[in-house]
């Protein structure tokens, strides 16, 4: 009897493994993207290399249409052809960002305004030719009047500009009129092509957040706004209820490999550890955050050492 059923059972899957491939699409016959990558763990470590593998083909496998094909050429490089996909910049970005998902509390202008006038002046010392009206430079350093009061925004930047701001903000004179707990750090470009500078403080609690992680993330389309959105739930659930009870009214900043995603104001405390990162996203790039955070951060490090778009026969 048990035989039988093994049987039956081993007939059933090879069916279903036969019918599945018939639906799979092939770079050959379809087009699409095949890129090279090469994987780096920590010191090398044989388990921070496999781990981030694993995690580098759950990423691709969902915008593949589930016949993302990868071929080992080495204990660390792979070859991934991914069909049908036509944006190779999009896969590069996806393959490459380290997933991090960060949160931190917010400096407001009413905090940093003393910092505002002689970080000014020291600019317009600077660069006393500086034409600030035709340039995309820090709205708030240069003109601190017409930043907005509550918000953690120090200025605005167009992406050509941000590394002589870099740059400028990375002089020691100006770093030293800094508090030890104020950092800055870049946001997701506007519609307008500005990329908003913020201000986050250091912060134990929100590191201890950041660190243990999401336990989910979730695309979703709001039934409100009818706008693309991304749903999470974070494994410290009574850090993030702390958290958020203390900085009520105050915003806290979503990081996201580096860049500052959105910034919701806390309305009031959340106990169960959810949150939402929403902003006039496109479905693509919700996504995409949802692939690199929900599958969580890389161990290691993933570089593309060639990437090409195949075109289907004609």
């Amino acid at each position: 009897m048990t035989k039988s059923v093994s049987k039956h059972l081993l007939t059933g899957i090879g069916l279903i493994l036969l019918f599945s491939s018939c639906f799979q699409k092939s770079i050959d016959k379809h087009g699409g993207i095949r890129m090279t990558l090469e994987i780096s763990g920590e010191d090398q470590q044989a388990d921070a290399v496999e781990k981030t593998l694993s995690i580098l083909e759950n990423r691709l496998y969902v915008f593949s249409h589930r016949s993302l094909k990868t071929t080992y050429t080495s204990q660390n490089q792979v070859i991934a052809e991914i069909p049908l996909a036509t944006d190779p910049d999009f896969f590069r970005n996806l393959a490459t960002a380290s997933g991090r998902l960060s949160v931190a509390e917010s400096y407001v202008r009413p905090e940093s305004i003393g910092l505002t006038l002689p970080i000014t002046a020291k600019a317009k010392e600077m660069f006393p030719e500086m034409p600030v009206a035709d340039r995309s430079v820090l709205v708030a350093f240069f003109n601190p009047d017409q930043s907005v009061s509550y918000l953690p925004i120090f200025g605005a930047s167009l992406k050509g500009d941000t590394a002589f701001i870099n740059n400028f903000l990375a002089r020691d004179s100006i770093r030293a009129l800094f508090p030890e707990d104020l950092e800055l750090i870049w946001g997701k470009e506007q519609e307008n092509g500005l990329h908003p500078l913020y201000a986050k403080k250091k912060s134990g609690l929100a590191n201890r957040v950041s660190a243990a992680g999401v336990e989910k993330a979730v695309a979703e389309v709001s039934r409100y706004t009818g706008q693309h959105e991304l749903s999470l739930n974070f494994r410290d659930k009574e850090g993030w209820r702390k958290l958020t009870a203390q900085n009520i009214n105050r915003q806290i900043l979503m990081i996201v490999s580096g860049t500052v995603m959105t910034a919701p104001t806390v309305q009031s405390e959340i106990p169960q550890g959810g949150a939402l990162i929403s902003g006039n996203f496109e479905e693509k790039e919700v996504r995409f955050l949802e692939a690199i955070i929900h599958f969580g951060p890389y161990p290691g490090k993933v570089f593309v050492k060639n990437i090409e778009v195949v075109t289907p026969p004609q």
